[in-house]
């Protein structure tokens, strides 16, 4: 019966659009007026067209479940930011977000606004993850 359900679920969804304009789409139900249906059908072409398979329903083990809303946050003490301490350009960036970095790894290479002054690679100060990058390539940093 649980199959059932979810499938009728999933269906009403798509009968608004192959249904005639003075076919009642069970809103005055909602309305106060008019009763539900109880049955419709469908042809073979909507039910291709819907990718709708039949199964033989499964007896499982009920688990103890919850749902909630939460957000997670790192400590302190486990984030770092990456920042130099001059101003100077983006001329490579080693590393893309959600990639995993080592201690002492390249990160981003920075050309001096400076004249004279070589290139200076910031590195990691820790082992990690990289959430985010504040600036690109080719942009001013300070």
């Amino acid at each position: 019966m649980y199959f059932i359900f979810i499938l009728i679920l999933a269906i009403s969804h798509f009968i608004p659009a192959v249904a005639s304009p003075d076919h009642d789409h069970g809103e005055s139900v909602f309305a106060g007026g008019g009763v539900a249906l109880s049955k419709f059908s469908l042809t073979e072409d909507q039910i291709m067209n819907l990718d709708i398979r039949s199964a033989n329903p499964e007896f499982l083990p009920i688990g103890q479940t919850f749902e909630m809303l939460a957000f997670t946050e790192l400590l302190p003490e486990k984030r770092a930011s990456i920042t130099p301490r001059f101003s100077g350009r983006i001329v490579n960036i080693a590393v893309k977000i959600g990639q995993e970095t080592k201690l002492g790894q390249n990160l981003i290479t920075l050309e001096p606004l400076n004249i004279g002054n070589n290139n200076v690679k910031l590195s990691s100060p820790i082992d990690g993850f990289v959430l985010n990058l504040q600036a690109g390539l080719g942009e001013i940093v300070e």
